[in-house]
């Protein structure tokens, strides 16, 4: 069987079983693999692919006797937002094996377009930033700022997390051996010469930033800023994109008529939220908070300067 009817068979099934839990039982399961394109499982091979979710990815899909289904086991101490993240890997996974599957010659190559980010750098130390969250292993390295006159620092990080936001990556850890102990954002085309060190820690460096990462756009994340709730209007041409793609997953619709489509988020103010409202120009305005308009408005201004023909107009 090849990969990537397997991984499709894992994706359907995690589906099936995760919270809210219905509790599917065998049959329900092979219906839904049949109606996802899978025609040839048997209970025998879904059986077979329980066991290796348990035994290669340490995810447990359980039966209960009682309500007479299958679901998803989470132990006290595990975190559902981990189970999340696997699925998410999972169908990554499963769009790259399509992918490599589909595209067989030259001749099917030129109908897929892929982004293209070759001058990104800093992706070589990701095996090795691995095998320190891996060990929980203190890692150094030097980290230059973007500034011009910034010169490359030594920094010492608790590694607690990688993350990926438009086409680069960060690590996320503890800083310590310095006189404000905190948990900071690395990108790692910034990083310099970074060493695996016999130093290890305990816990997570990153919980808090994992706790707080639902409430932001983006990847900067600031200890002292509220959750609060920002409300926009955009225009009635740009209202389906908004609609079709949401900004947040908290987006909720107030109000939509002539004057375009009022929508909320939840979220804490941040540079990439600003950044994003930005990007649609003068197709969304903020309503709320009044603070976030006015740093808007700013921004706008300080744009508008940049164009003194536009004062003649």
């Amino acid at each position: 069987m090849d990969q990537l009817t397997v991984l499709r068979r894992y994706l359907c099934l995690l589906r099936m079983v995760r919270p809210p839990f219905r509790y599917p039982q065998k049959n329900d399961l092979l219906e839904a693999l049949k109606e996802e394109g899978i025609l040839h499982c048997s209970g025998r091979t879904l059986e077979r692919d329980i066991k290796k979710l348990k035994n290669e990815y340490g995810v447990s899909v359980a039966y209960d006797a009682r309500r007479r289904g299958y679901y998803l086991h989470i132990e006290p101490d595990e975190d559902i937002s981990d189970f999340t993240q696997f699925v998410r890997l999972l169908e990554r996974r499963e769009r790259m094996e399509f992918l490599g599957s589909s595209v067989d010659s030259l001749s099917t190559a030129q109908y897929l377009l892929l982004e293209d980010n070759h001058y990104f750098q800093g992706n070589s130390y990701l095996p090795l930033i691995w095998e320190a969250l891996r060990q929980k292993r203190v890692v150094r390295f030097l980290y230059k700022a973007f500034s011009k006159t910034a010169k490359p620092r030594e920094r010492w990080v608790e590694p607690g997390l990688i993350l990926e936001d438009r086409n680069r990556w960060y690590l996320v850890g503890r800083e310590i051996k310095t006189e404000r102990v905190k948990v900071k954002t690395f990108g790692l085309d910034r990083i310099l010469e970074l060493k695996l060190t016999e130093d290890s820690f305990t816990g997570d460096p990153a919980r808090e930033y994992r706790e707080q990462k639902p409430h932001i756009i983006g990847i900067t994340y600031e200890p002292d800023e509220p959750l609060q709730t920002i409300v926009l209007r955009f225009t009635p041409r740009q209202s389906p994109y908004i609609k079709s793609l949401p900004l947040h997953p908290t987006q909720q619709i107030l109000a939509e008529d002539e004057q375009g489509l009022t929508v909320s988020i939840e979220v804490v103010i941040n540079y990439e939220l600003e950044r994003e409202i930005l990007s649609h120009g003068e197709r969304v305005e903020v309503l709320a908070p009044e603070r976030l308009r006015q740093q808007i408005t700013k921004r706008l201004k300080q744009c508008f300067s940049y164009y003194p023909e536009l004062k003649k107009t």
